[in-house]
């Protein structure tokens, strides 16, 4: 805050949002942003969550073993194969339907967690199918066992509607932003729209 009020050109900010829970690091972000756009300060931030370099910045600087390995636009720089490069991950290293890395798995474990995969699928395809037929507990009561399972992004995409539009639960646009966080960080992008306007609508 010190640094803001004193109006510099360039703000220089290592991981600050290293403590923070999603939702108050999507805000911190869209208060750099502002200062970049409306008081024309340069932000330089090192992170670690790739997710949310995407979200905030225009530029990208990746660094690999001590030096600058490749710069430019988010969408250009932060693609699979070159994330895959950048970290030394190796194929099966990262369950991109969890949006999540996980270790290697020993042979026999490959079966069990293939298994989980479609029950997984199946419990969010029942919570659908009960949202749209008006069964909205049921629906969420799904969702719900679907995410502890496997914290399916998608499932916690549909509580964080659910608790936006009251339907099968209370009301709660606070416990909606943080199911739409929560979404966003995992890798549903669908819910970036959703997590503004809740975050917008909160800050009213």
């Amino acid at each position: 805050a010190r640094a803001i009020c004193q109006e510099p050109e360039v703000l220089v900010m290592d991981e600050p949002t290293s403590y923070l829970d999603i939702r108050h690091k999507i805000a911190f972000l869209t208060v750099l942003r502002s200062l970049v756009q409306e008081r024309r300060i340069a932000v330089l931030v090192s992170l670690h969550e790739l997710e949310l370099a995407e979200r905030a910045a225009d530029t990208v600087i990746c660094v690999r073993e001590g030096r600058a390995d490749r710069i430019g636009r988010p969408a250009d720089v932060l693609t699979e194969d070159y994330i895959e490069t950048l970290y030394g991950m190796q194929p099966g290293s990262y369950r991109a339907f969890f949006g999540e890395k996980s270790g290697f798995r020993k042979a026999g474990q490959e079966e069990e967690f293939s298994r989980n995969l479609d029950q997984i699928k199946k419990l969010y395809q029942t919570g659908t199918r009960q949202y749209h037929a008006g069964r909205y507990e049921e629906a969420c009561e799904s969702f719900k066992r679907a995410m502890s399972q496997g914290e399916y992004r998608m499932a916690y995409y549909s509580l964080a509607l659910m608790y936006r539009e009251g339907k099968g639960v209370d009301r709660d646009l606070k416990k909606a932003l943080y199911y739409a966080c929560n979404a966003l960080y995992r890798g549903a992008r669908i819910a970036d729209a959703l997590a503004d306007d809740l975050l917008q609508t909160l800050e009213a």
